[in-house]
């Protein structure tokens, strides 16, 4: 048996850029892209079998586009074409020509040539063998955008992202890639399994996938004939086959060999896309690479994705082809979720990050619960103030690192601070304290947003109408809240908080606050945006400590002394030099500030109260 494997392989490059905001951009820009890309066709030994050099192939592309201001559109009535720009997009560039694998050098020979060693029509004397080779791509994508309007230039943004892919050509053809099921379709003929013993063979020379040839090349009915795959086109596939069962059952030796007159015939596309969900996130390879991926392998070319919204593109709501289209191409999951994305931002137009007061340029928060309203660095979501827990499984699937979860911003909470100094600190209500009357003094007053029912639309998509309310003493909405804070407690080792983070585990503070009436059963979903629901721990976050220690404070009074004038005596005898009278030399007064605190040690002291002087001064003279 002799074989001859004929392949080819050509590749297409695009890079886009989206403008996601409504508006176009009001300044010059220079876009820059930069792309490194190398290919090499290697086997299981690592040996590169093409190109014949036994270097990897590399490829360079260079894009620099000067956009004058206000001519980079935004992304208002998308229509597929709106706010993107294209910075290459090259096609069938040739990295393998058709070409024959010869086994003997390990390398491919173009079609046509007559320099394959021991070459007649096939390659003979080396058996059976299974193609062996791995296509490796690697992508340095380096991308810069500048304001061109100031000098020097100012960096807009930046990208720079290196990505390798891998395909095994043998397991791509045989179906290991999910493209077909076990044993049927075109991968049955691409099987390398060793064949079972019958009268044609013995275990281990052929293959599965050269039976399954010659057994279609003896079926003149079978379905998968096509003139692609014939080997003799002048012939009809009955004859063909034919023919081939007379070779095979002949015993006339004046023919001693016969090429199978069907030959397997497979185009495989391998579609590598790299595609940002949340636009505010595109700097690391996870955030470009979808821990979800379909098969990657299929027998028809993939639809272009360019000059279209990312099939990624999943804001609240989902991915709308329109901007303010309440309609998705497909219903995407997690599309009303709180616990892995902001409700309410539909687009990159809704975010709503802190900004500097009016007329000035601090960027000072206004109280540590403004974190809240900082971009976390995953797709749609700002720092996490809420309750809900996201499931693990679903938070890989939404954003591809467990680590990420934002059940790990809580513990920002106790990091954060608008204190300017320690004095500051001093009227905070302690996190452990159990008496309503101390929680009603903090929470009174507390501005809290509300849906301005019926401010909402579930169809329009309008923005939220919502209302401020004040928290109202001794309200059953203070005494709600006050219970949900005191029900975490009561759940904590010993029925102490140790941190301000576990607050954040109370849904009375947000999903569950008695403010925020989310009815009817979906005005949820589109009448309440984050900062109405995370409106209770922004303001209250700066009010609150875990610290619970007794503060004494201690005045002291000394004065200085001295013998009065005439008020030694001077009489001889048992009072001789005794003082009958002083004088004020001196007084002074000081003020202490003591706190007791719980001593943490691991040897047992003789009282477990540390004593520690936060403040002394020495009063000034009336």
């Amino acid at each position: 048996m002799n074989l001859m494997y004929v392949a080819g392989i050509s590749n297409s490059i695009a890079l886009e850029v989206w403008n996601s905001y409504s508006n176009a951009f009001p300044r010059a820009l220079s876009v820059q892209g930069y792309l490194q890309t190398i290919m090499a066709l290697t086997n299981s030994t690592g040996l590169v079998v093409w190109p014949a050099s036994r270097t990897p192939a590399n490829l360079n592309i260079t894009s620099i586009t000067n956009v004058p201001a206000n001519t980079w559109e935004g992304a208002v009535g998308m229509n597929g074409t709106n706010g993107f720009r294209v910075l290459f997009q090259t096609t069938n560039m040739q990295f393998l020509t058709n070409s024959v694998y010869t086994n003997f050098t390990k390398t491919f020979i173009p079609l046509g040539t007559n320099a394959i060693p021991r070459y007649s029509k096939y390659e003979i004397n080396q058996g059976f063998y299974p193609p062996d080779w791995t296509l490796v791509i690697t992508n340095r994508l380096r991308y810069y955008l500048y304001d061109t309007s100031v000098t020097p230039n100012q960096l807009v943004d930046f990208v720079n992202i290196t990505n390798e892919v891998r395909l095994n050509l043998a397991q791509a053809l045989g179906g290991g890639s999910g493209l077909f099921s076990s044993g049927a379709g075109g991968g049955q003929y691409w099987d390398n399994t060793p064949a079972p013993l019958n009268y044609l063979t013995t275990p281990g020379v052929w293959s599965r996938g050269v039976l399954a040839q010659i057994a279609t090349s003896l079926n003149a009915g079978s379905s998968d004939w096509s003139p692609a795959v014939s080997a003799t086109p002048d012939n009809s596939q009955a004859t063909s086959a034919t023919n081939f069962q007379s070779y095979l059952t002949s015993s006339n030796t004046q023919k001693l060999s016969m090429q199978a007159p069907f030959n397997p015939f497979m185009q495989l596309y391998h579609n590598a896309t790299f595609q940002v969900n949340d636009p505010m996130v595109h700097y690391l390879g996870s955030d470009i690479t979808d821990p979800n991926p379909t098969s990657r392998v299929t027998p028809q070319p993939p639809p272009s994705n360019i000059r279209k919204i990312n099939d990624r593109y999943q804001p609240w709501g989902g991915k709308r082809e329109v901007m303010g289209s309440i309609q998705w191409s497909t219903a995407p999951p997690y599309v009303y979720d709180l616990s892995v994305k902001d409700p309410l931002v539909r687009w990159s137009d809704e975010w709503d990050f802190p900004n500097s007061a009016p007329g000035t340029s601090t960027n000072k928060f206004g109280n540590a619960g403004w974190i809240g309203r900082v971009h976390r660095g995953t797709p749609w979501q700002t720092i996490y103030l809420k309750s809900p827990v996201a499931d693990t499984n679903d938070w890989y699937r939404w954003a591809g690192d467990v680590d990420t979860h934002p059940t790990n911003d809580w513990k920002l909470a106790d990091l954060f601070t608008v204190a300017v100094d320690a004095n500051s600190v001093r009227a905070q209500l302690s996190l452990n304290q159990t008496n309503l009357a101390a929680w009603s003094a903090a929470l009174t007053g507390i501005d809290v947003l509300s849906s301005a029912s019926p401010g909402y639309n579930s169809t329009a998509l309008l923005p939220p109408v919502l209302a401020d309310q004040f928290i109202a003493p001794s309200s059953a909405e203070l005494q709600f809240i006050y219970q949900g804070i005191q029900n975490v407690r009561t759940n904590q080792p010993n029925l102490v908080f140790t941190n301000l983070a576990t607050l954040l585990t109370a849904p009375e503070l947000s999903v569950a606050s008695p403010y925020l009436g989310a009815t009817p059963s979906d005005m949820a979903n589109y009448a309440l945006n984050d900062a109405a629901v995370e409106r209770l721990p922004q303001q209250l976050l700066s009010l609150l400590n875990v610290e619970d220690a007794a503060r004494v404070v201690v005045y002291c009074w000394g004065q200085s002394l001295k013998p009065a004038d005439r008020s030694i005596v001077v009489t001889p005898g048992p009072n001789f030099g005794l003082c009958t009278n002083y004088q004020i030399a001196g007084e002074v007064g000081t003020k202490a500030v003591l706190r007791f605190e719980k001593r943490v040690t691991t040897t047992p002291p003789a009282t477990n109260i540390n004593v520690v002087v936060e403040s002394y001064q020495v009063l000034p003279t009336p």
